[in-house]
């Protein structure tokens, strides 16, 4: 199989495998984009919020206010500059996960405890040469992220580049579509 065959394979098995009924279009989450510098910004506040699933309401712990989380969409060499605003009753983290980049500073440092009612700005650094791909952001603390990650405090990271190796499919655009499992203990 060629790799432009593996590709559209996986694409579709992605789309047939996201539950979505002809009657419920795909919607794409919100975005932080980088500007002409390579710069992303944007301010992911962390709170309990009521939100519809489909035909379902649920109270859960989702970032602004939504079911689904910002994309943050970069590039190699770009500039991540992400507010986190935790307005929960509890204290949280942030990892950026499985991106080659650093803890120091107001990078991608798990120690760092954001308290309740209390912001933090990120500035992630991504290198020239990080690879392009799927990433996430989630919340990252000993005794407490599973189930502020199960809630919904995550979401996805686009690095581009994924499709340079496929030089027949540019000029294609890249969507995200995101997918939580809310648990129905959040049911109201």
């Amino acid at each position: 199989m060629t790799r432009k065959t593996i590709l559209i394979l996986t694409l579709a098995h992605l789309f047939i495998s996201s539950g979505t009924h002809a009657s419920e279009p795909l919607r794409q989450p919100e975005m932080f984009s980088y500007n002409d510098e390579g710069v992303t910004q944007g301010t992911i506040r962390a709170a309990w919020s009521t939100v519809m699933v489909g035909d379902s309401q649920y109270e859960s712990l989702v970032f602004n206010d939504k079911y689904d989380s910002p994309l943050i969409r970069t590039r190699p060499g770009g500039v991540i500059k992400l507010t986190l605003d935790n307005q929960m009753a509890e204290k949280t983290a942030l990892h950026f996960h499985g991106m080659q980049v650093s803890p120091l500073g107001h990078g991608d440092n798990i120690f760092k405890i954001i308290e309740p009612s209390e912001s933090w700005e990120f500035e992630i650094e991504l290198p020239s040469d990080h690879p392009p791909g799927m990433y996430w952001y989630h919340s990252h603390f000993n005794k407490g992220s599973q189930r502020q990650v199960n809630g919904g405090i995550a979401g996805a990271i686009m690095v581009d580049g994924m499709l340079d190796p496929f030089p027949e499919l540019q000029g294609l655009q890249a969507v995200s579509y995101t997918h939580l499992t809310l648990p129905t203990i959040y049911s109201v």
